[in-house]
């Protein structure tokens, strides 16, 4: 996702960690240009972190802002990003900039603090997005699409024509002490243009899990393997169970998406790739939507300049603490996150100090 940080001087001190030089004047304008969404601004920032030109030199810096510009449309940054992220071995970058088509106010559009609640925030963007290259990059694309397929139909069943080709599922009992009972639930029918990439995909999903499986190398790494992929297709499908109860089977969200994900899956143009596209999405996108205030969102406004690293930091101090804190507490929490992660964070001088409680939780959090 991903976004350069907005506030100049949060991503200057955050990421430049060889130097104690201050920013000059002149560079605090372009990253200001560059965090309100000017790509030739973006551009030069990353060439100043990459020479150390008026800004404490930092390639991981440089690399974001690329990228930045990339995601922004400027075509001839996603190859110097590409080539940069591959010699620092980071994630491929897509090289084919997003296209900013004239119809563009076409299509629903989401902040990126929408997805910080999802499991798999990325693939899910990337999908609405359309960018196909990021979205088939990732390792759950393809179960996004095959279990989006079957919450399709729970959910919006009068959109599937009569007639539809479907799979029959059903749900097996286990008992130590007699054999499995396997009891028939239903057919889940499947749209006739989704059906090919949904049978190919279930087996694909299937093959994968069960080459983990046998790689295990004894009962238990048999077990971790089970629990993990029971893991794995849980938070897909709880990403997907959202996504629908947020946005009606008619919405523009819910269309746009449905359609981009199959459009990627097919190699065809995405929405945002088809100029010939007329389909006013925004316009049935009608969900009301207000930015939640959560620990998440708080802290992904001080780090979402690293977000793959502190990801899972900021979602488990939002499980641990909410419910932890009492409602003086969390608004505090929510009104200057900064002096919250530094109370959680610092160890107290003495051990009868009340935030050893806070930081003991917060500890947990660092080995996720």
């Amino acid at each position: 996702m991903k976004t350069i940080l907005s506030s100049v001087m949060a991503l200057v001190f955050a990421i430049a960690t060889t130097a104690f030089a201050q920013p000059s004047p002149d560079s605090t304008v372009v990253y200001q240009q560059c965090g309100a969404g000017n790509a030739e601004a973006c551009m030069v920032m990353a060439e100043r972190f990459k020479t150390g030109q008026g800004v404490p030199q930092n390639v991981a810096g440089s690399l974001r802002a690329y990228k930045r510009a990339c995601e922004l449309g400027l075509a001839r940054a996603c190859p110097l990003a590409s080539s940069l992220g591959e010699a620092l071995g980071a994630s491929p970058v897509d090289t084919k900039p997003p296209v900013r088509l004239a119809n563009a106010n076409l299509l629903v559009q989401r902040e990126a603090w929408y997805w910080l609640e999802f499991n798999n925030e990325d693939v899910m963007a990337y999908i609405l997005n359309g960018q196909a290259d990021q979205a088939t990059r990732q390792a759950d694309f393809k179960a996004v699409y095959y279990y989006y397929q079957g919450r399709f139909h729970a959910n919006c069943p009068s959109m599937v024509p009569a007639g539809s080709p479907g799979f029959k599922y059903e749900t097996v009992v286990s008992s130590k002490n007699s054999p499995d009972m396997v009891i028939p639930d239903g057919t889940l029918l499947i749209r006739p243009e989704y059906y090919a990439k949904t049978q190919q995909y279930g087996k694909d999903i299937a093959s994968g899990l069960a080459a983990a499986a046998q790689s295990g190398r004894g009962l238990k790494d048999m077990t971790d393997t089970a629990r993990n992929a029971a893991s794995y297709i849980l938070n897909v499908k709880q990403d997907l169970d959202m996504l629908f109860v947020a946005n009606p089977c008619t919405s523009g969200l819910q269309q746009q998406f449905s359609e981009n994900l199959r459009r990627i899956a097919y190699g065809e143009p995405t929405l945002q790739q088809d100029a010939a596209n007329k389909v006013n999405y925004a316009a049935k996108d009608t969900t009301v939507v207000n930015k939640p205030r959560t620990i998440t969102v708080a802290c992904h406004a001080k780090h979402k300049a690293d977000w793959h690293q502190f990801s899972k930091w900021c979602r488990c101090l939002n499980e641990k603490f909410t419910p932890m804190l009492n409602p003086t507490e969390l608004q505090l929490a929510l009104d200057n996150f900064n002096a919250f992660e530094n109370q959680v964070t610092t160890t107290p001088t003495t051990g009868t100090d009340g935030a050893w409680r806070l930081v003991s939780v917060a500890n947990s959090c660092k080995n996720r």
